[in-house]
């Protein structure tokens, strides 16, 4: 950790969610000396604290002990490359109140990632670069390309989501982030299923490696893939979706807890159930979920009025 990143986080979430250092002290019960010397790098905010003060501020404890709001000292772009294309269901249909696309985007916003590059047709390119005009997403750099067209990742690190796949739930910007953390190595997140759920089931070693042969931790749950991938640039030119379903080694794997809210949205029925399950998360938690504006927002991307 940094002293002087993470007092710097501190004092722009601060001011962004209004707050005086003598306002964010009191409800803290500290003095606003002590606040003042987070905010100046001298010292840490005490573990006992953090909780409290990622609500207070509208974060995540990860976010602060980082130090700052996105992966700024890595070069990372999101890719959307859906493997399975369909006239039915595309990046213009709408889960609920937003497009498909936006979801995919906010994924990456999570873990302030604002540059990516679309992969779609023609059809799909006109729509998305009108609503991002219309809703004046100006935060975001948006490149386009068609399949099987060649593109310039400038060797950048990937964050690639390859299906329609929608996920919701406390601590998902942290796994995305432990991902991050890898550098650019491949990794893929995976996810405990039931006994008779075996499409996309991996297995993986103690060193959290997947397991190409019998040295695999036995675990109470089958644990499948979703449909992310981190990874290098330049092996991610050559085929991202080989390091899943040949199950190569030298691949990290993340795993996600249960009790996350999420769907495969395959036919209209699913978009449906995704439609239901995101108005239902927003009624009950009256939150806007995963609009681009408000996430940029909170990880600092954009300006109130911009």
């Amino acid at each position: 950790m940094n002293a002087k990143k993470v007092g710097k986080i501190i004092t722009a979430l601060r001011k962004k969610a209004g707050y005086t250092q003598k306002e964010l002290a009191s409800k803290l019960y500290i003095s606003d000396k002590a606040v003042s010397k987070w905010e100046r790098g001298v010292c840490y905010p005490d573990v006992s604290y953090l909780r409290k003060l990622s609500v207070l501020l509208d974060t995540d404890i990860e976010t602060l002990l980082i130090g700052k709001m996105s992966f700024e000292d890595r070069k990372w772009i999101g890719v959307i490359d859906l493997k399975d294309r369909n006239d039915e269901i595309d990046l213009c249909s709408y889960v609920y109140d937003k497009p498909l696309v936006y979801i995919f985007l906010s994924y990456f916003l999570l873990v302030g990632i604002n540059d990516a590059l679309i992969i779609c047709d023609e059809k799909e390119e006109s729509f998305i670069r009108e609503k991002l005009k219309k809703d004046n997403m100006c935060f975001l750099n948006i490149a386009f390309a068609r399949k099987g067209e060649k593109y310039d990742l400038d060797d950048r690190n990937v964050m690639c989501i390859f299906e329609k796949y929608f996920i919701y739930g406390m601590g998902l910007s942290s796994v995305f982030q432990r991902a991050l953390a890898n550098n650019g190595d491949p990794t893929i997140l995976a996810m405990p299923r039931t006994p008779d759920e075996s499409r996309r089931q991996i297995r993986f070693n103690e060193d959290m490696m997947l397991s190409v042969n019998d040295n695999y931790v036995d675990t109470q749950y089958n644990y499948c893939y979703l449909p992310f991938l981190f990874t290098k640039a330049s092996l991610f030119n050559k085929d991202y979706q080989k390091f899943i379903e040949e199950k190569k080694e030298d691949v990290f794997v993340e795993l996600l807890n249960r009790g996350y809210a999420e769907l495969f949205i395959e036919n209209r029925d699913d978009l449906k159930d995704a439609s239901d399950m995101l108005a239902l998360l927003e009624k009950r938690s009256g939150f806007d979920i995963y609009d681009p504006k408000e996430i940029a927002l909170q990880r600092l991307l954009l300006q109130e009025g911009e």
